[in-house]
């Protein structure tokens, strides 16, 4: 089965000879497709290079700087895999991680794909998936992105294959600005296999300035707000803390960014307004 693994570049070409090497290691079928959000360096004669020598094929997009959810869409759009694994340029999948992934993948219409943990490179794996059924061999469960969001109450990165056909059907708005993944992610209602052990080696976030992702955190948090106030005494704290953010982000981006919430959202955002005050205050003096 072939696996397309798509990658959203900007001015990163140092990085993907190593990429490379790491994906000629994972033992299964594959294409590279690598969308290039309008870098400036070499990326563009470094991936002719790569695409020359490499014993899987590399396509090579360019866009003019529009985003990295932006330049995900279009992977995703031309995509020749039955399944899609999101590799952002720096991160590298642990050995045998993708061949391991696909041998617990059933096909068929039920799961929306299959999921390990991410882990920083040379760091500890993170704990365990919630415990497995007792009837299945290995390690593994199966949950929603709901259900393991705030009935599980995980919070670690998790990274895998995720069916093209529902990426295609969720894309990324298009908009200006930051979109956190939970905005696709939440969209997508099968659950999915989640594999115990650590399979892609990510690099260490870089720190961006909270006003930057002000519009996309906006989005993901007033979407939790509108949709997901089913689950609020699962994790209460969890909703109060993502309508401080809103509220934050509201404060950076004008009252007009405020989306329209239910009864209980709208009771959360009012709680919220001395911490968002000063942290919004404390952006403002970085």
């Amino acid at each position: 089965m072939l696996i397309s693994v798509v990658t959203p570049t900007l001015d990163r070409a140092s990085v993907l000879p190593l990429m490379h090497a790491n994906l000629l290691g994972q033992g299964v079928e594959l294409e590279w497709i690598i969308v290039d959000d309008g870098s400036v360096d070499e990326t563009s004669d470094l991936v002719s290079w790569l695409a020359w020598q490499s014993a899987f094929g590399v396509r090579y997009l360019r866009q003019p700087h529009e985003g990295r959810h932006v330049a995900i869409n279009r992977g995703v759009d031309v995509a020749r895999g039955e399944l899609i694994a999101l590799l952002d340029a720096g991160d590298l999948v642990a050995e045998g991680a993708l061949e391991r992934l696909l041998g617990h993948w059933p096909g068929g219409p039920r799961y929306a794909g299959v999921l390990g943990s991410s882990t920083g490179g040379g760091a500890a794996a993170p704990r365990p998936f919630p415990a497995a059924a007792a009837t299945r061999p290995f390690p593994v469960a199966e949950a929603t992105w709901h259900e393991l969001t705030y009935r599980h109450r995980w919070t670690e990165p998790t990274w895998g294959l995720v069916r093209t056909d529902l990426m295609r059907a969720h894309p990324y708005p298009r908009v200006r600005g930051y979109v956190p993944d939970s905005v696709v992610w939440r969209r997508i209602t099968h659950p999915y296999l989640l594999v115990d052990e650590p399979v892609l080696l990510s690099r260490p976030a870089e720190h961006t300035p909270f006003a930057e992702l002000a519009t996309g955190l906006a989005r993901s948090h007033g979407l939790a707000l509108t949709h997901d106030l089913r689950w609020l005494r699962r994790r209460p704290l969890w909703f109060l803390r993502s309508a401080v953010h809103l509220r934050r982000a509201v404060l950076h981006l004008g009252k007009e960014s405020m989306p329209a919430l239910p009864r209980t959202g709208r009771a959360l955002v009012g709680l919220s307004r001395p911490l968002a005050w000063a942290l919004y205050r404390r952006d403002r003096k970085r």
